[in-house]
């Protein structure tokens, strides 16, 4: 970074800027958020079963019960 007075200014040399433009680099970055939207499906979906599960905190579920609640909610059924 180059201070000139009060403005500063960043130069970025041309070969990380060009590379950032790079079909290589665009296609890790389409990567990169798929995998973090695929993460955040993952995280919504843990959070909605653990509220199924708060509803009937005292209620104990068998291997099959489990399952099927999974099922139901990857189906979009409401149980």
């Amino acid at each position: 970074m180059i201070c000139q007075g009060r403005k500063s200014v960043l130069t970025i040399p041309a070969a990380l800027w060009y590379n950032v433009s790079s079909p290589e680099m665009q296609k890790g970055a389409e990567k990169m958020s798929n995998e973090n939207e695929r993460k955040d499906v993952q995280k919504a979906m843990a959070y909605d079963l653990i509220r199924v599960f708060e509803q009937k905190p005292d209620k104990t579920y068998s291997v099959k019960e489990l399952k099927d609640l999974i099922d139901a909610y990857i189906s979009g059924l409401k149980q």
